[in-house]
């Protein structure tokens, strides 16, 4: 099994809604792409690194670091595998440490932060073995009323 990664197009927002369907990812997390592009509809940003995680060369999924503003000293990670079949093996670890290194070259930051639902326990133990460290908890209230807890996680960059 090879994980790589490339860049994300325009031409993936077909798959992007293909996976957001398939695991029914609002169980997982509240958005399925970069801030930026939510609110813009602008795919590559000096604020964010956005790329398709490939397995021997097929897309399954995504992963993004994002900046808030220009002079943070963090990123804002997301990951999505768009396929239940891929959980708990091993690729968004991989994909994650990938992803650090070229967004690394992209966008300047020493800080790695996330939230992560307190029920995604197996995406909390992916975060543990990339080297997240737990620094709190909270609750967030969807649109629907729904109070959902997360837990905040960040990863220092060595």
């Amino acid at each position: 099994m090879n994980i790589s990664l490339r860049n994300f197009s325009q031409n993936d927002l077909e798959l992007l809604s293909k996976w957001d369907s398939d695991i029914n990812a609002q169980q997982y997390m509240s958005r399925c792409e970069p801030e930026v592009y939510a609110q813009t509809n602008i795919m590559q940003s000096y604020l964010s690194a956005w790329y398709v995680i490939l397995m021997d060369e097929q897309p399954i999924g995504t992963i993004w670091f994002e900046k808030e503003t220009i002079d943070d000293d963090f990123v804002i990670l997301g990951i999505l595998l768009g396929n239940a079949t891929h959980f708990g093996k091993g690729i968004g670890r991989k994909a994650i440490e990938l992803g650090l290194q070229r967004a690394a070259n992209r966008l300047e930051f020493s800080k790695v932060r996330l939230h992560v639902r307190k029920s995604n326990k197996r995406a909390i133990n992916c975060y543990i073995k990339c080297g997240f460290e737990i620094t709190g908890e909270d609750t967030k209230e969807m649109d629907e009323g729904e109070v959902i807890p997360f837990i905040e996680m960040e990863y220092q960059r060595k």
